[in-house]
């Protein structure tokens, strides 16, 4: 009785095995969405009548969570957040049987969460950043925080609007960077680059806080002369307000740094307001324009 059993053992094994499931009758993997550089998390749905896997191309973007059910489930994409201007890319490739899906992924960069990859600042006008942010986040200048306006926002969640200004014109010969750090979720970095315009216009600047001389035609007469000793002298006239500036005592061609003296002379209605005599140096030279420092003064002139 033994011997008979186990001759139709065998094949009754056979049989079972002959009729498993090797291919999905339905295999259907969802359209990913686009998530923005704050995102850590993407859903792809997965409709499937067997047994499925799926793995991401780049395994050091991120990390995936599947969750399986009888007609499919779900793949959560952990992506964490893009701390770059770029977008990012990856692929979810989704198998089952024989058959195969492969969806990009693409997660934008910081560019497009603020709009800019850069704020460009014009004298001392604000510019508003507005962005949304689903985490928590901080904001600190890492860099040109003596040149920029205090923060009107250091913190929160949601949708932000930061005001941004210089507190004043740029005097430097070139134009001049802040960086505002954000902090999202308390560890991811993420910094933003902030330049000013550099200042192009004949004048006076922020002199001892008395009105800026400033604008087109803040010096419509220019006088310029070499003395006998071969030094340079010029000469920034503003009738209207009476001013003039003289700054002499260095030869052309000059190079930051040279040593000038500084004659300076304003009268308003006849009536002398203030008179600056100082030794200054020349912060840049740079296509015909000169920048110089004298005291807390600050001059640019045409040479």
């Amino acid at each position: 009785m033994l011997k008979r059993l186990k001759k139709w053992t065998i094949p009754l094994v056979l049989a079972v095995v002959s009729c498993a499931k090797t291919e999905p009758t339905e295999f259907v993997v969802g359209t990913p969405g686009m998530p923005s550089a704050l995102t850590k998390t993407l859903t792809v749905s997965v409709t499937c009548d067997f047994t499925w896997n799926a793995q991401l191309a780049d395994p050091s973007w991120g990390s995936l969570q599947l969750v399986k059910s009888e007609t499919g489930g779900n793949v959560h994409v952990i992506m964490g957040i893009n701390t770059h201007p770029e977008d990012r890319k990856n692929t979810l490739i989704i198998t089952s049987g024989s058959q195969e899906y492969r969806r990009e992924i693409l997660q934008r960069g910081t560019t497009y969460l603020f709009g800019t990859d850069e704020i460009h600042l014009s004298g001392t006008q604000a510019q508003i950043l507005n962005f949304d942010s689903p985490v928590p986040w901080r904001a600190r200048f890492s860099d040109g925080a003596n040149w920029m306006e205090p923060l009107t926002q250091l913190s929160g969640e949601g949708r932000v609007s930061l005001s941004l200004a210089a507190q004043e014109d740029c005097y430097l010969p070139s134009d001049r960077t802040a960086c505002l750090e954000f902090t999202f979720d308390g560890t991811s970095v993420v910094p933003l680059s902030i330049r000013q315009d550099h200042v192009t216009v004949p004048g006076a600047y922020g002199v001892n806080g008395a009105d800026y001389i400033y604008g087109a035609k803040a010096f419509p007469q220019l006088s310029r002369m070499y003395s006998t000793n071969g030094e340079f002298l010029t000469r920034l006239l503003n009738p209207e307000s009476g001013t003039m500036v003289e700054i002499s005592g260095f030869t052309l061609p000059s190079a930051t740094g040279d040593a000038v003296q500084v004659s300076m002379v304003i009268r308003q209605e006849g009536m002398l307001t203030y008179t600056l005599k100082a030794d200054g140096k020349i912060l840049g030279v740079n296509d015909g324009m000169m920048w110089v420092q004298a005291s807390s003064a600050r001059f640019v002139i045409k040479i």
